[in-house]
């Protein structure tokens, strides 16, 4: 407590190294403090402000047109970028191009922890990309579950089912639907569900 006439008179506490958690889950920096008046009482009360901890990741297209910035997202502390990721490049690459993309190299975008930079990989000539579609949190709202590459004439595999990310109230993963036999270009494979007690 101090006692003073004049708010200019005020001196402010140190700063604090402090990181907290919201109830949303987002991570929070101390960012400095804020001297609120009450004109009432005539008295002045610390407050400390944060503001929550993001990270940018740069997306960069290298194949034969070249190594370019296809743009950024901002990512919240140790959270997934590879969803806002995936909609960049579908909006910045022709459709084919799109079909045979693979995943990405570079830093950890799936739990980002600081600034870093991506890049595209697509598959080689004689490969594909079977894509993996599973319902999240509705009927019938499909999200990418993963990528799986494949040789040219083989058969798309039987792959993991989702987990807990991937659960839809009242339904059931039943497996996955028309997985193509001897592969021939690339293919989207959608997850069929069921009615379940849950």
């Amino acid at each position: 407590t101090q006692r003073v006439t004049d708010a200019r008179d005020v001196v402010y506490p140190e700063d604090v190294a402090q990181r907290i958690t919201t109830e949303e889950g987002l991570p929070q920096a101390f960012e400095g403090w804020e001297l609120r008046e009450n004109t009432e009482t005539n008295t002045w009360t610390y407050v400390a402000k944060y503001k929550t901890i993001t990270w940018t990741v740069t997306a960069m297209d290298s194949s034969d047109r070249g190594s370019v910035v296809l743009g950024t997202v901002t990512v919240v502390d140790g959270f997934s970028a590879e969803n806002a990721l995936d909609a960049l490049l579908k909006e910045k690459v022709p459709e084919d191009v799109y079909a045979s993309f693979s995943g990405w190299s570079g830093g950890n975008y799936t739990s980002v922890t600081d600034n870093i930079f991506v890049t595209a990989t697509y598959v080689p000539e004689g490969m594909y990309v079977v894509r993996y579609y599973a319902m999240v949190g509705s009927y019938n709202n499909y999200e990418l579950y993963k990528r799986q590459t494949v040789l040219e004439g083989e058969d798309a595999p039987d792959i993991t089912p989702p987990g807990d990310d991937f659960k839809v109230p009242g339904y059931s993963f039943a497996g996955w639907r028309d997985l193509p036999t001897k592969v021939d270009k690339n293919w989207d494979v959608y997850g069929r569900y069921v009615p379940s007690s849950d």
